[in-house]
């Protein structure tokens, strides 16, 4: 490969560790609003938890670990990727 094409290789490498960390900040924001709505669903009497805004309130959380999910999933894709470019500027 010559110098050039090792050149971008690097710069999109460089884009990748940035979106990496970008990531990684975004799931800890939707950790914390995950964790803030399991507080104060655990916060609710019982009676309340059972009520269609209680079951709204679990049904927002798991949306929330849904997305932490798919995210991890889309962190770790782009560690692949990151990879094969290491692999291929060799």
């Amino acid at each position: 490969m010559n110098y050039e094409r090792r050149k971008e290789l690097n710069r999109i490498y460089s884009e990748l560790e940035g979106l990496q960390s970008r990531i990684g900040e975004l799931i800890g924001g939707l950790e914390c609003v995950k964790d803030d709505e399991e507080n104060a669903y655990d916060c609710f009497p019982e009676n309340l938890q059972n009520s269609e805004r209680g079951e709204k309130m679990q049904d927002n959380i798991q949306a929330l670990e849904d997305a932490i999910e798919q995210l991890n999933e889309v962190d770790s894709y782009i560690s692949e990727a990151m990879g094969y470019i290491e692999e291929a500027s060799e």
